[in-house]
């Protein structure tokens, strides 16, 4: 009976562990495959569509190319639509009320989910050419410091 029992807790550990292996072999394909992709979305040729967007960001006239992305039909319309909406909201957050209505208290949780928005919407885009690159990664490194800020003071204010 122990003969019985040993031989299927070692059949149960090679099983286990074959099926462990595989798993982190898959994860390993799956990093590579991103990674290939990143590497080619960089050398992508832009189109005159994503000159003439990229023109507008540049600008800051992000109404108009959220007006003009909206469709979300092509690759550059939705790229472009993210980052127009994230760079809009992150001007409009100190302008924005975070009043609790009834209390004089400021909602912090609201603050933290409008910089997790913008978080959200920059890591939507699949491709970002030199020029609004810098630009973009200095605002989602922003937006993460901020919506880890307000959500400790968010914590705070729940117990």
């Amino acid at each position: 009976m122990k003969l019985f029992i040993t031989m299927l807790s070692v059949l149960f550990l090679i099983t286990g562990c074959g099926t462990s292996n595989q798993d982190s072999t898959n994860q390993g394909d799956s990093k590579k495959i991103e990674e290939t992709e990143k590497a080619e979305s960089k050398t992508r040729e832009l189109t005159e569509e994503d000159k003439k967007f990229t023109e507008m960001f540049l600008a800051e006239d992000y109404e108009n190319l959220i007006t003009e992305t909206v469709d979300l039909k092509t690759e550059s319309q939705k790229n472009f639509y993210f980052l127009a909406s994230s760079f809009k909201l992150e001007k409009e957050i100190p302008t924005k009320s975070y009043m609790i209505e009834g209390t004089d208290k400021v909602s912090n949780r609201g603050i933290q989910t409008d910089y997790k928005v913008i978080i959200n919407n920059i890591n939507k885009v699949t491709y970002l050419n030199e020029q609004i690159e810098d630009r973009v990664n200095q605002l989602k490194a922003s937006a993460e410091e901020k919506e880890a800020h307000f959500a400790a003071l968010a914590a705070e204010d729940e117990n």
